[in-house]
């Protein structure tokens, strides 16, 4: 193992700083299709080591393994394969956007994402502005059985290492697409939006065909005019306006598979 200290991670073959670019991408990602993750749900999966794994570094690999792992000092990396390179202490706590991380961090190549063709059941989340809902939902959706989660131009970005966090892990399991609402529909979806004030009751639309449930702004919804096929809504009681966004996604979404269940 190699000790790296702070302002001077540049041995082993790294020789661009841990900290600036590890920084700058939990800030910045817009123009790079890296992301960063702290979630140890994802360390521990499968799926995740089949991914271009770029551990505290820009440097790109072909092959689609495990290049290192940076750990904080005591913590047991979760891979077997490739070096363990040791930080300094209180590393990690500079790097990481969380006062309390988790020991292992990671900087990992966006994979690139399309609907699948043969795909009958998405989750949409249209203009979405919360990273913690984004999140459950990409959960949610894994959770129920769709076969991709949709984002609309305007949302916050999935790859946000927020939404990362709260995915637990989905985010590596289920593909994340950035596409408008007409794509879905000529993918041959029944595109069916969600208002809180008008629409077929959720429980009583027929949603075993192929189809995308769109779920809308935490502060406007989905608007009137929105390209859709048909709206749904949870009928509620009291005098909340609405549900929470991605408690509603996530009703929607168990709807769908309970539907599928029974069909």
């Amino acid at each position: 193992q190699s000790c790296l200290c702070p302002g001077a991670i540049a041995t082993a073959g790294y020789p661009l700083p841990l900290m600036q670019n590890t920084t700058h991408l939990l800030k910045e990602r817009r123009f790079l299709p890296l992301f960063v993750t702290q979630s140890l749900n994802a360390f521990n999966d499968s799926v995740f080591k089949q991914l271009i794994i770029l551990y505290a570094t820009y440097r790109i690999y072909n092959d689609a393994r495990l290049e290192s792992q940076f750990v904080a000092p005591g913590a047991e990396a979760v891979l077997s394969s490739g070096p363990v390179y040791e930080l300094a202490p209180n590393v990690i706590e500079r790097v990481a956007s969380t006062e309390a991380p988790q020991p292992v961090l990671a900087v990992v190549r966006q994979r690139d994402s399309v609907l699948p063709t043969d795909a009958d059941f998405v989750m949409v989340a249209h203009r979405l502005a919360d990273p913690g809902n984004a999140g459950t939902i990409i959960r949610s959706a894994e959770a129920a059985g769709a076969q991709a989660v949709v984002f609309t131009p305007g949302s916050v970005d999935p790859f946000n290492p927020k939404v990362v966090r709260a995915t637990a892990g989905s985010l590596f399991r289920i593909p994340v697409v950035l596409a408008d609402l007409d794509v879905l529909q000529a993918a041959g979806l029944r595109v069916l939006a969600t208002s809180s004030h008008h629409g077929t009751a959720y429980t009583e639309a027929d949603l075993t065909g192929r189809v995308a449930v769109v779920v809308g702004n935490e502060a406007h919804g989905v608007p009137d005019d929105a390209p859709v096929d048909g709206w749904l809504t949870i009928p509620h009681a009291g005098a909340a306006e609405s549900l929470n966004v991605a408690m509603a996604a996530t009703l929607l979404a168990f709807e769908v598979a309970r539907q599928r269940r029974h069909r």
